[in-house]
């Protein structure tokens, strides 16, 4: 399966993860598309562990600290996150 044709979560598992990264930088969730860039809309390396350790809290999965180091906030998008969710969810 190539990369483009991996599963993203649900559709209420990505609403969900929205809301964790929306609320960490005050942006409405709706603005948030799997493309973007979450440097580029306002999070920074702080905010990623924030964000990081809220989803594991809420959501009950442990995404590795090599996964998140390997992006870093200056490129990792949305749809990054939401594959580390769903990696997570698989370990």
């Amino acid at each position: 399966m190539s990369d483009s044709e991996e599963p993203l979560p649900n559709p209420a598992t990505i609403l969900h993860l929205k809301k964790i990264v929306s609320s960490s930088i005050g942006l409405d969730p709706d603005q948030i598309r799997e493309e973007d860039i979450l440097e580029d809309i306002g999070v920074d390396d702080l905010d990623l562990v924030e964000i990081i350790i809220c989803i594991q809290d809420e959501l009950d999965v442990k995404i590795p600290d090599f996964s998140i180091e390997a992006h870093g906030c200056e490129k990792m998008t949305f749809k990054n996150l939401l594959k580390l969710y769903r990696l997570s969810t698989m370990a």
